[in-house]
């Protein structure tokens, strides 16, 4: 089952000992397109303060409930240093907040997934050393990642950019999906409305080819026609394994269209992985 985003918006969080707010933002890098936070306003709890929650303290979403589970408790939420209001997220809160609740500093890796699982696991294992791998090495990749800024995305600021086809517009973002095991975002729901009455169409995220993000706008791999051919998307049913194997068989012949036409050249990098 994969979930959009927008679904997501606006559903209650649950502590292990009651509900402390509700979603209103997701964060997710732009290196490997992976939900790292979920922004929460509080409400009345604690008044005029959101905070931050780390995709791996999530348990599950139930959309049945609209609620979003967690592993953390009340007090631990409480606890937890400040989100900065109206800033951008810098380097050193995403420490601060690692620190706090052990969770991987997953900018560590090119991947975007901290390799030493053993050592940083959730809930900490109490017989971990606490400063993480011991090696001079990782202390100084630490070091230098410390002083650099996050690549992180507002999915509610990414709503609306402007999406282009290899022969011109089609449209501009309304949602993504989510696969919830590694919270990695697979696809971008495209409204075409404004050029085809086809309504929305979902893309492999793989074939992103740039984002201009400060001119809001996304080039993928494709031609028009490839999306006016892709598998019927109704938002109000869920993306389950039927229609998730269809998307996996289409987008692989766009794919091997996309090879075929334009094939590798034998000394070419490998394609990013997103």
């Amino acid at each position: 089952m994969l979930y959009r985003a927008d679904s997501i918006l606006n559903q209650k969080v649950e502590a292990t000992d009651g509900v402390v707010g509700r979603i209103k933002d997701l964060y997710f890098d732009d290196s490997s397109w992976t939900l790292r936070y979920l922004v929460v306003d509080t409400g009345g709890w604690l008044t005029g303060r959101d905070v931050l929650i780390g995709s791996e303290s999530l348990v599950a979403f139930d959309e049945a409930r609209g609620a979003m589970v967690t592993r953390l408790s009340q007090m631990q939420i409480e606890n937890s240093p400040a989100a900065e209001q109206g800033q951008p997220l810098s380097r050193m809160s995403e420490i601060q907040l690692s620190q706090y609740y052990g969770w991987s500093p997953y900018w560590m890796a090119p991947t975007g997934l901290f390799p030493w699982s053993k050592t940083y696991s959730f809930p900490r294992d109490a017989s971990a050393p606490n400063g993480g791998p011991a090696s001079s090495q990782f202390e100084k990749e630490f070091e230098e990642q410390s002083h650099g800024e996050p690549n992180l995305r507002s999915f509610v600021d990414l709503k609306n950019y402007g999406l282009h086809a290899s022969d011109g517009d089609i449209g501009q973002v309304e949602d993504l999906l989510l696969e919830p095991e590694s919270w990695r975002i697979t696809h971008l729901i495209a409204d075409t409305r404004l050029w085809w009455p086809g309504g929305l169409v979902v893309i492999d995220r793989a074939l992103i080819q740039k984002v201009d993000w400060p001119e809001r706008q996304i080039v993928v791999g494709m031609t028009r026609d490839q999306v006016k051919n892709s598998p019927a998307y109704d938002k109000h049913h869920a993306v389950d394994e039927k229609y998730q194997i269809q998307l996996s068989d289409y987008y692989r012949g766009v794919n091997a269209d996309r090879d075929r036409s334009h094939p590798a050249h034998p000394c070419a990098d490998a394609h990013p992985q997103f």
